[in-house]
């Protein structure tokens, strides 16, 4: 929990900035977002990320790292959320193939 916490507060800092510069996200960001969303499985809380995600999606909508994220959100949810998770992968550039094969685990649940 804490290390969400902490991980949190990097990317605000990260958002901040991009706010200011009126750029997208630094790339740094990107590693920062898959350890949150690690430490947010390890505690057996994935929605724990969800609100942090979708903020930076509001402030960066094409930032692939934060669509896959929430992809994986979507995933761990209890019942998964395929469809969603499909969205969001080919928003962030996933191969048609992982696209597709997650649109079929939708349709199968």
């Amino acid at each position: 929990d804490e290390a969400v916490k902490t991980y949190t507060l990097a990317i605000n800092g990260y958002m901040y900035i991009a706010q200011a510069n009126q750029k997208p996200l630094d790339p740094g960001a990107d590693a920062i977002m898959h350890k949150v969303n690690e430490a947010a499985k390890a505690a057996n809380q994935p929605d724990l990320t969800f609100k942090l995600l979708n903020d930076v999606l509001t402030a960066d909508p094409d930032n692939k790292t934060a669509n896959i994220e929430l992809a994986q959100v979507y995933i761990r949810r209890n019942p998964p959320d395929y469809s969603t998770a499909a969205d969001l992968m080919e928003r962030a550039g996933a191969s048609d193939a992982e696209v597709k094969a997650m649109r079929a685990r939708a349709k199968s649940h």
